[in-house]
This record gives C-alpha cells, structure tokens and sequence, in this order.
C-alpha cells in the first residue's frame, strides 16, 4: 500500500499549517500596530504608555487560548449548543438596553459593565457568532424547504431580523448592517430564492432609511459630511478628515514604527480608525501586505468551506465567519478612507476591545477546526 493512503499520515497531515500561519501573522501585526497607535493617547489619558496594549495583549492570551480549545473540539458540539449559545446572546442584549444595567457610551448602550473586574462586554459581538452558528444549524436542517418561502425563507429571516433589531435598539447600526449582510449571505449559500432576497433587500432598505431618518437623525449628518466634507470639516468630517490626512502622509514607505505623527489628532485612533496609524507609519507598501495577508486568511476561510460543501452545516458556518469577518475588514478600510460615510466597525485583530478580539479569534478557531475536514478531504483527493 503507498504512504499516501496510510490513516496516519492522513491525521498528521490535516493541521493547516498555513491557515495558523496567517492567522498568527495577522494577530502579532494588529498587536504591534496597536502598540503604535495607543502610546500617546494612553499617556494622555491614563498617564501610562501602555495600559492598553497591556490589556490587549491579556485579551489576546485569553482569545488563543479560547481558539485552542475551540480547535480541538468535536465540530458537531457547535451545532448542538447553537439555540443556547443564540438564547445567551438574546438575554444579553436585552440586558444591556435596561437602564441601570447597560452602559451608556457615545450615544449607544452597547455595553454591560462588570466594575469588579474593570472588565466590559459589548453582546453585539456575540449576536455575530451565534447568528452565524443558528442560521447555518437552521437552514442546514431545511434543505430544500429553504426556497419555499413560508417553511424555510420566512422563518429565518424573522429569527435574522429579530437580532439585527435589539443590535439596532443599542444604537449600533454599523453592528446591524454586519449582522444582517452575513445572515443574507448564508440564506443565499443555504439555497433560498434570489426572488426573496431582493424583496428582503428592498424591504429592509426602506426600514432602515426611515430609522435613520426619524429615530437616528445624526447619521443624517454623517452622510452629508461625507457627501459635503468642507461644510462639516470641523465636526462630523473631522475624523475622516484627519484620517485622510495622516494616510496621505505616509507615502509609499511609510514614517517609520510609532513615528507618525499627524495621526494622534485622530479621534478614536486606537479603534476605529487604527488604519489610518498603521498607513503613516508603514505607508502604501506596508498596507498592501497587510491586505494581501487578511485576503489570504479569507481565501483559506473560503476555500475550507469549498472543500466541506458535502456537510452544509460546517459549509455554512466557514462561509458566514469567512463573510462576516471580510466584509467588516473592508468595510472599516473603506471608512477610514473616507469612501462610505462615517460608522463604528472595528479592524478585526486590530482595534483596541476585548470582547471583539476575542469573538474574532473564536470565529477564527472554528475555522481552523473545519479546515481539518477540509484538508483531510483534498489530501483524499490527491491520494488518487
């Protein structure tokens, strides 16, 4: 018998050694640019360097940790625990908007708060996986209901709409808006009527444009500073303004590590607006590799669910997190260049926050425990 099809060699073989590797990479950059970005502010602030890339870094233990627990588990507890993990979230989030209990920050209540462990925890970060883990469990288990509208679209989409709503309530639509394209992206890889995902569109357009209208009429003003950037250059354009201005002045080389300086007049640096720290310090050049190495990550994302497409639960799962964690990357390039109006989204793996680190690096395991079924299954191939 040839050594390719020893069982062995198959179990050594379907670690995926190069998904760890970007993974890893990706992690120890977003540590570094954090570092970068944070120095100043965290002495202005707290009159400590490096208070909180010490808290990061804590957080990033914790999440690897996580991560290795969540790689060796046996993939079919996930789909069992999905409806608790989903019932968790809900609870949370309806925690967070009763007062005395949620955290009132920047005009949203998107926090629980725990002082005896100087600890926070934003539930909307938790909503984005354990949506991801119930449609995919939901959707799987209809198969081809899934394209009747009453039995299987309908039913998915009040569950989707449900959450993306208590999301919208803490005043978080950037949250909402991730949410909701990544479960339209697992109903359209589950199979439903592309008929019923443009009515879904029209109607959810037509939801959100009167909420921000009416309910959230500041977002009104951060459209007109995107449209109109000179006429509101000094309040709602400041920050973009200002991000733009610190990437440009990066160049093709960049300043140097922690050398930029035009970006510490960037409000929010050390969060939303990390890319625009990491474009002056390491320039054009800099920022192209670190794009090229997440669309790595997202290729590996993409191609572990192509090769476990025969299991629709474990294909759902991979493409909801390879979708979520793409579109909220490019969504936040976007924003802090200044191409799509002004909204919270963190960088994955850069942004300062515990509890998004930490969803980011759970979805991150439980891609690198599909893609074990993955590689096993394209050593089998190349076996004949």
């Amino acid at each position: 018998m040839s050594t390719a099809f020893r069982p062995e060699k198959m179990e050594r073989t379907s670690f995926d050694f190069i998904f760890f590797i970007v993974l890893f990479l990706i992690a120890g950059l977003g540590l570094c640019a954090l570092f970068a970005a944070s120095y100043f502010s965290s002495e202005r602030i707290f009159s400590d360097y490096s208070i909180i890339i010490r808290k990061q870094i804590l957080f990033a233990l914790i999440s690897l940790i996580l991560c290795f627990f969540i790689y060796k588990m046996p993939f079919e507890l996930f789909e069992k625990f999905a409806m608790y993990l989903l019932i968790f979230s809900f609870v949370l989030s309806i925690l967070v908007l009763i007062p005395g209990i949620g955290d009132l920050r920047k005009g949203g209540k998107r926090w629980l708060t725990f002082p005896f462990l100087d600890l926070t925890f934003q539930p909307s970060e938790l909503v984005k996986l354990s949506i991801i883990l119930y449609l995919s469990r939901l959707i799987s288990k209809k198969g081809e209901k899934n394209r009747d509208f009453k039995k299987g679209f309908l039913p998915n989409v009040i569950i989707l709409s449900l959450f993306a709503l208590l999301v919208l309530a803490q005043n978080d639509l950037s949250s909402c808006i991730l949410i909701y394209f990544t479960g339209c992206v697992l109903l359209f890889a589950g199979g439903a009527r592309l008929s019923h995902l443009i009515g879904l569109q029209i109607f959810y357009l037509a939801i959100i444009s009167f909420v921000v209208a009416v309910i959230m009429p500041e977002k009104i003003f951060r459209i007109q500073a995107f449209l109109n950037p000179e006429a509101f250059e000094f309040s709602y354009g400041y920050q973009a303004r200002r991000s733009i201005e610190a990437i440009s002045s990066g160049g093709f080389f960049g300043k140097g590590f922690g050398a930029g300086t035009l970006k510490h007049s960037v409000p929010e640096l050390h969060s939303d607006y990390i890319f625009a720290s990491v474009a002056e310090d390491v320039g054009f050049f800099g920022v192209f590799f670190i794009i090229i190495l997440f669309c790595l990550f997202l290729f590996k994302g993409f191609q572990t669910a192509y090769y476990v497409k025969d299991d629709p639960f474990k294909f759902l799962v991979a493409i909801g997190i390879a979708s979520l964690l793409g579109f909220q990357f490019f969504l936040n390039l976007a924003v802090v260049s200044r191409l799509v109006p002004t909204t919270g989204v963190p960088l994955p793996f850069f942004s300062a926050g515990g509890t998004s680190l930490i969803m980011t690096f759970l979805m991150a395991g439980l891609l690198v425990n599909i893609s074990k079924d993955a590689n096993r299954i394209r050593n089998e191939r190349r076996s004949f």
